[in-house]
């Protein structure tokens, strides 16, 4: 029966390792834990390794969920050990101090949300931020009007473009530009 098939799964596998471990939903997550065995007498044969960001869970229509995450983060840190990674070696400082103020508002922090991540901030790997770093700019709007956002938008980039930014040498070109927004609804304004 039941118990046969899972001691001979928990058997044949002595390291368990799941990646994009926020992208699980209730089900994958029961199976992690069935095979894992946290009350099984040989429990300390196996080893669990996951690998997860709860700020990526994004597969809500697959029905994953960020509380299934957040629940099983917390019975690990019960039996064994959490670590948490926040140096981004990809990005200069200067980009990472932009993330940082675009999205720490934008996270819930309030403990009673069990839908939302927790805000953490990263920090820069790389010591140093070269002259030529990417420029970030973030525009915060007031009015809710999209004709007058989409206004300042294009006349802040068109003065990028023409007139360049004060500290760079090179000018900025039409291409190298990127815009940040969330959904769009009537009404509603841009994010960044």
């Amino acid at each position: 029966g039941r118990n046969k098939v899972l001691a001979r799964y928990r058997a044949a596998f002595s390291h368990i390792f799941v990646d994009e471990f926020q992208d699980v939903n209730a089900v994958q997550r029961s199976l992690v834990q069935l095979l894992r065995g946290f009350d099984a007498p040989d429990v300390e044969r196996r080893r669990l390794f996951l690998v997860g960001d709860s700020k990526q869970s994004i597969y809500r229509f697959r029905a994953a969920d960020v509380r299934a995450y957040n629940e099983f983060a917390n019975e690990i840190e019960k039996r064994g050990k959490r670590y948490e990674l926040r140096l981004n070696f990809r990005s200069h400082e200067r980009l990472i101090n932009s993330f940082n103020r675009l999205f720490e508002p934008l996270f819930n922090t309030d403990d009673s949300s069990a839908f939302q991540a927790d805000y953490q901030p990263i920090e820069a790997g790389k010591d140093h931020t070269p002259a030529e770093a990417p420029l970030v700019r973030i525009l915060e709007l007031d009015k809710e009007d999209v004709r007058y956002e989409a206004w300042i938008t294009a006349n802040r980039i068109r003065a990028l473009v023409e007139d360049g930014v004060p500290g760079y040498e090179r000018r900025f070109g039409y291409g190298e530009i990127a815009i940040l927004f969330g959904p769009v609804r009537r009404g509603q304004g841009l994010v960044a």
